[in-house]
């Protein structure tokens, strides 16, 4: 799997940078242990809340266990990194464009 750019994931998903940073750990590792968190946020659990809330538009889940971490599977790093993708821009021909300004 290819590695996300971590300032496109911040721009795609409006995050600031500790989320993207944390979203990043979570594409990237396997789980993400709580003081793995704490090392770069005050409060994992809101933070993660947080990141929780601001992705709940896509269809992906951050699991978490006590003891051990958080966690995303295979299936929703790649749904996350197809999203994280730049968009593919098609410009029209220039004499289509007039043809439509004109009518």
């Amino acid at each position: 799997m290819k590695q996300p750019d971590i300032r496109r994931l911040r721009y795609r998903f409006g995050l600031s940078n500790i989320l993207g940073e944390i979203l990043y750990m979570l594409l990237t590792e396997e789980w993400v242990a709580t003081d793995d968190l704490k090392a770069i946020c005050a409060n994992p659990r809101v933070t993660m809340y947080r990141l929780r809330l601001l992705l709940k538009d896509v269809p992906i889940t951050i699991q978490v266990r006590r003891d051990l971490g958080y966690w995303m599977t295979d299936e929703d790093k790649a749904t996350v990194i197809e999203l994280a993708k730049p968009k593919e821009v098609v410009l029209e021909p220039e004499g289509e464009l007039e043809n439509a300004v004109s009518t």
